[in-house]
């Protein structure tokens, strides 16, 4: 408490009737029980019904002060279990969870991240684009330059992820194609002609039809 007062001196004076206060507001300094008897006569008064922490606190700075007041004073209040079993829930109730399919082959569904703020390398390379399988979650770190349009990374996209490109490339395209980058049909045709190149299992034809690539 002398450390405290050394800081402060200049906020604590002595009334007339020998009573330590800060500024106008009466110093609590004595043990621990006449801190709850204090705090226990804010919170189930009759008057008070429960108050918040806050309110409680905006309430009881007027007359008094102890260090680390504001903390002891919201501990208090998540003790109260009337608090907690009656006070109403002010926020809107959170939606239920909507996880994503979970894929049936390995690169039917990715994702993938930007990881940027390396230094230039000597090909130039500052960043490392990461390209994930949802389904066995194995990644791969392409090196890249932060400055490339879309057109440079769907062309390395190509160049890289060649082995997986049956269902790798539809899963690049819906990505790319649904963000917020307007320029899908840059390279389009470069995917569609990458894909139409790659050997895919033959597969018999159908009635129903079916929309082009």
């Amino acid at each position: 408490m002398k450390e405290l007062v050394g800081k402060r001196s200049n906020d604590f004076t002595i009334d007339p009737d020998g009573i330590l206060r800060f500024w106008d507001r009466l110093c609590v300094l004595a043990k621990q029980s006449i801190k709850d008897e204090i705090l226990k006569e804010a919170h189930y008064s009759h008057y008070t019904l429960h108050p918040g922490g806050n309110k409680m606190y905006q309430d009881l700075k007027q007359s008094y002060w102890w260090n680390n007041m504001k903390r002891d004073i919201a501990e208090y209040v998540q003790k109260c279990m009337v608090c907690q079993q009656v006070k109403a829930e002010h926020q809107r109730p959170a939606g239920l969870l909507q996880p994503l399919p979970i894929p049936e082959w390995k690169w039917e569904s990715i994702t993938m991240d930007f990881v940027t703020g390396f230094p230039t390398t000597t090909k130039g390379h500052n960043a490392i684009w990461v390209v994930i399988d949802r389904l066995t979650k194995s990644a791969h770190f392409i090196a890249i330059k932060k400055s490339w349009p879309v057109t440079k990374l769907a062309e390395t996209y190509v160049k890289k992820m060649s082995n997986y490109m049956e269902f790798l490339l539809t899963s690049f395209l819906i990505v790319i194609l649904g963000s917020h980058l307007d320029c899908g049909n840059e390279y389009k045709t470069i995917l569609e002609a990458s894909y139409n190149l790659v050997p895919h299992p033959i597969r018999k034809p159908t009635d129903s039809p079916r929309e082009p690539f």
